[in-house]
């Protein structure tokens, strides 16, 4: 949102129905020249002009982390880890790492499914590990990572062309006996096997690759990084992450 504001562009938020945020809300049929939100993926936007950004974590603290936050909003009382993790997958096919079937459900009144983020829009002609990957690794696709926050932001703003923000905070500032949940060794030994039986590693390897790629060359450009440089409107940083159009010429 800070950077739309920065550049001085339009700006529209993709959220569930009933969703406050005080922006105005994702038009399809006129879509702002930058679009955020959850309901945004791979599929939501087309066009020549068209780029992605995106930030993935590792598979585990995510889960973890969607599973706290529901606890603690009341919305997921009981069950075990690899229940609650059987339970997102059921709605969303397209994440087996067996399955011929790209189908993910969107999260409705009937279905609490966040892992729908992963599947990321995958067409509907497409299935697979392989083709999920694929579709995620796009160049128009600007992949981005948790667990190398600063490194992402200072990453996406210098090739936005903007000026890169200051350190983030290290520490969580969420609170509540929820986020207190601890888990046990064998909980953690069945939800690595579970999580094995999906795409979703596979994405984030894949992700966390490109991420160092990108950034290795970004820095390399910008004499080592960490502040200001034009590589937003240089030939790397067009490579790094060019348009639908651009990247579609390239492959």
């Amino acid at each position: 949102m800070s950077a739309a504001t920065a550049l001085g562009v339009p700006l529209q938020a993709a959220y569930e129905a009933g969703a406050r945020t005080g922006l105005p809300r994702f038009d399809a049929a006129r879509p702002a020249t930058f679009v955020v939100g959850h309901h945004v993926d791979f599929g939501t936007l087309r066009g020549a002009r068209v780029r992605y950004a995106t930030m993935v974590r590792n598979p585990h603290a995510w889960l973890y982390s969607l599973r706290l936050d529901l606890a603690a909003g009341g919305h997921w009382t009981g069950g075990t880890w690899t229940a609650f993790l059987e339970a997102q997958l059921a709605v969303c096919p397209a994440l087996d790492r067996g399955a011929a079937d790209a189908r993910c459900d969107a999260p409705n009144a009937t279905n609490a499914n966040m892992v729908y983020a992963w599947a990321a829009g995958l067409p509907a002609a497409a299935a697979g590990c392989g083709a999920l990957v694929d579709w995620w690794t796009r160049p128009s696709r600007l992949l981005l990572v948790t667990e190398r926050f600063g490194a992402s932001l200072w990453l996406l703003a210098t090739l936005l062309g903007l000026a890169p923000p200051a350190a983030p905070p290290r520490e969580n500032a969420r609170g509540g006996a929820a986020y207190e949940t601890r888990v046990t060794l064998g909980s953690e030994r069945a939800l690595a096997d579970a999580l094995a039986d999906t795409c979703v590693p596979d994405v984030y390897v894949a992700a966390r690759r490109r991420f160092e790629d990108a950034g290795q060359r970004a820095r390399a450009y910008c004499g080592g990084g960490g502040g200001p440089c034009d590589l937003a409107f240089s030939a790397v940083g067009r490579d790094i992450w060019p348009p639908e159009a651009a990247a579609a010429a390239r492959s």
